[in-house]
């Protein structure tokens, strides 16, 4: 490339002396010697520069060489070094990710044996729980069915209960209906019909499995009845009646039929006095205005106060009671009503007992064919009407016209009482007193029973 730009110039530059005058042959000559050693020179300055060059180069391309052997080496080195450096490193990486990695196996392991036992305890955990849940379905399983079971016997319970409420309810108006009666204390079984009797015996048994403490009011009329209408026991009567009295004596209805009963018990058994006290405590409870759901209850407190009266020997206190009795039992029962008769047949008993027969007499003689159209001829209060009008004629001192009447009476009352009951005793009694004439036929029947 040198080379060309020389060559050029040195064209260049021949053209421009052509171009001026010609020169002579010598000049030219001389001209072109001197041309020729420039050109020489320049071939031979051009050589040497070449040679420059080429030493330059190769000097440049020699040192290039070597720089690159250099740097061959020191990159070979180089590597090397990074080599050995990536190797030791790499080694003590590998040498702690060896040991890091064995802790962390290590720890793994720990963990993993850790979760196998936290895995273990709870499969046990699970099959406790599991052994738990089937016990405790068992147990379930035996609570529903005892629920079930116990639902099954309280339902059967509720409709017994409910079956003996209602008969106990039936029994205690059966009794009320009784009580409702201002007739004598003493009540005879046949005053209940067959069914009311086995209505009265099916309620009082309903109670058996209850403590006597918590009956209900129902239940104490249930079983007071059955005491007194149906077993005649007259101290079980006075033993019910006076639970009742503590249980249930602060209701004014409840404590008034509890009183009436221990009263009737007490009359039975003989007890006049503490029967007076008892139809005593009727009457405070009720109140001198009783309300007329309670009217009866009064009544019959103070109708069978007064025969307690006659019965102690204080005829003229129960005349004056029974005389103000007489209107209210007209108002409520009726004029002739069976209650009302009884009143007046008491009353002319007491009349009889303070002496005055001839009143009694009258009395008795008006009441009979009322007690006969109401009652019938053979019912217990118009034999002792017919009875107590037989003590009035006697002891007016007219034997003759009762005799027949006595032996008659005595006769039904053996058919209807039977020979030992009690009225009939007295009928008896009565028939040889009044008479005087103890071997009559009645004071030969009385004889017979004493002995």
């Amino acid at each position: 490339m040198l080379r060309f730009i020389i060559a050029f110039l040195f064209l260049t530059i021949s053209a421009a002396s052509v171009a001026q005058a010609p020169p002579s042959p010598a000049a030219m000559a001389a001209q072109i010697a001197e041309e020729k050693a420039r050109a020489d020179k320049a071939e031979h300055d051009l050589a040497i520069r070449e040679a420059a060059d080429q030493l330059e180069n190769a000097q440049t391309e020699q040192a290039y060489n070597r720089f690159e052997i250099w740097t061959g080496i020191m990159m070979g080195g180089f590597s090397v070094l990074v080599t050995l450096l990536v190797i030791v490193f790499g080694f003590r990486t590998e040498k702690a990710a060896g040991v890091a990695a064995r802790q962390e196996v290590a720890n793994a392991k720990g963990q993993i044996d850790a979760l196998l036992t936290e895995a273990k305890r709870a499969a046990e955990a699970a099959a406790a729980a599991q052994a738990q849940a089937e016990a405790t379905k068992v147990a379930v399983d035996d609570l529903l069915k005892q629920s079930n079971d116990a639902t099954a016997t309280a339902k059967a319970n509720a409709e017994e209960a409910e079956r003996h409420a209602e008969r106990t309810r039936e029994s205690a108006a059966i009794i009320d209906g009784l009580k409702a009666n201002a007739a004598d204390p003493n009540r005879e079984p046949s005053q209940l019909t067959p069914a009311e009797e086995e209505i009265v015996k099916a309620a009082a048994s309903g109670t058996k499995g209850t403590p006597e403490t918590q009956w209900s009011v129902e239940e104490y009329k249930t079983r007071i009845g059955k005491a007194q209408y149906l077993d005649k026991n007259w101290p079980e009567t006075l033993r019910l009646a006076t639970l009742m009295v503590q249980t249930h004596g602060t209701d004014a209805e409840a404590g008034a039929f509890a009183n009436n009963a221990v009263g009737d018990a007490l009359f039975n058994l003989g007890r006049y006095r503490d029967a007076i006290a008892a139809y005593d405590a009727t009457t405070s409870l009720l109140g001198p205005e009783p309300q007329t759901s309670h009217e009866q209850l009064a009544l019959w407190a103070a109708h069978h106060k007064c025969v307690c009266l006659i019965e102690i020997g204080d005829p003229t206190a129960a005349e004056a009671a029974l005389c103000k009795l007489l209107p209210t039992c007209e108002h409520i029962y009726g004029e002739k009503d069976e209650n009302t008769l009884v009143a007046r047949q008491v009353l002319a008993y007491a009349i009889l007992d303070q002496g005055r027969a001839s009143e009694a007499e009258a009395e008795l003689r008006k009441l009979l064919p009322m007690s006969l159209r109401v009652n019938g001829s053979e019912h217990r209060n118009t034999l002792t009407t017919r009875l107590t009008l037989c003590r009035a004629v006697l002891q007016q001192g007219r034997a003759g016209e009762t005799l027949g009447d006595l032996h008659e009476l005595l006769q039904l009352r053996e058919k209807l009482l039977g020979a030992d009951h009690s009225h009939t005793y007295v009928a008896r009694f009565v028939c040889a007193r009044d008479t005087g004439n103890w071997r009559c036929p009645c004071s030969q029947s009385l004889a017979r029973h004493d002995t």
